[in-house]
């Protein structure tokens, strides 16, 4: 009987400004048990890695520069929308209302979106509405206690979708 070969180690792509001789490593102390993904993000532009952290009376996002690990700013504690009920009767644990973190580019300027999808302004007299909220943060930020340059709250609906009108052309 024959030992499978041991498996091979996966080759990651790393951004050029990674030094391997002077490495560093986080660790994600939050993270829900199955994830559906992992709040983190890397900014080529600005050489950093956004991430996550989950703490007691928030979320703080943090960024560090790739290449030495040094922390470049964290933000004042983000909350997502509170989960929607269907999502909020599921386990904990699943990972469905974990916020979200990506890293967008407009104008020759790069940011990091905090997003996570929820409900806002239900309580007992009001239904609220289904949101996606979506904070942006200049990702050459600075200090502590930075705050999202700007908060857009997105309507969402599920399985509403609107297909664009195309002006039909008379023969």
């Amino acid at each position: 009987m024959q030992d499978d070969p041991p498996e091979r180690l996966k080759k990651l792509s790393v951004p050029p400004a990674y030094d391997s001789a002077k490495g560093w490593q986080h660790t994600f102390k939050s993270l829900p048990e199955n994830p559906s993904s992992i709040p983190a993000t890397v900014g080529v532009k600005s050489k950093s890695l956004a991430y996550l952290l989950t703490g007691p009376t928030g979320h703080v996002i943090q960024s560090r520069a790739l290449g030495s690990g040094r922390l470049r700013w964290s933000s004042k504690a983000w909350n997502p929308p509170v989960p929607v009920e269907e999502a909020a009767e599921e386990d904990s644990d699943s990972g469905q209302n974990t916020p979200h973190l990506v890293v967008a580019a407009q104008g020759g300027r790069e940011y990091v979106v905090a997003w996570g999808h929820g409900m806002e302004g239900k309580d007992e007299l009001h239904n609220g509405r289904e949101i996606v909220k979506l904070s942006i943060f200049r990702s050459n930020a600075s200090g502590y206690g930075v705050t999202p340059e700007r908060t857009v709250n997105l309507p969402f609906e599920v399985g509403r979708t609107q297909s664009p009108q195309v002006p039909t052309q008379p023969q």
